[in-house]
């Protein structure tokens, strides 16, 4: 059975379609007001949602990864789990640089908030790992 079930599943998928949807749609906004010569104040305004949106989740990360693991290895799990999940965002510079042929390079971020509600949204529907 999917994941969603479970007592933190929906709690996932709406925050993945937050992201997805609201995320997304706000840092656009953002930005299409600051090209079109907007004031600073309301593009502010306007990208702070989209700050808290795209980033409130991972305040309980850290606590959830040391919980995670066995107290005998709550030291190696922890820096594994870290290091590892950072190594795919570190080539962020380099995917924004790619979609740059595609797309105007101010709008290359938007790809990947859509890309990662995509990705919490099916996470929480059972795909990959449990």
């Amino acid at each position: 059975m999917a994941s969603i079930c479970r007592p933190w599943g929906l709690a996932i998928v709406l925050s993945g379609i937050a992201v997805l949807i609201a995320g997304s749609g706000l840092y656009a906004a953002a930005v299409t007001h600051a090209l079109s010569g907007g004031g600073l104040l309301t593009t502010t305004f306007i990208a702070c949602p989209c700050y808290l949106l795209a980033t409130s989740r991972w305040r309980i990360v850290t606590t959830y990864i040391c919980e995670r693991f066995p107290t005998h290895v709550h030291a190696s799990g922890y820096g594994n789990d870290c290091s590892l999940a950072m190594v795919i965002p570190a080539f962020a510079d380099a995917y924004l640089l790619m979609l740059r042929t595609f797309m105007q390079y101010a709008y290359t971020p938007v790809v990947l908030l859509v890309l990662a509600g995509v990705l919490m949204i099916g996470r929480a529907n059972g795909l990959g790992n449990a």
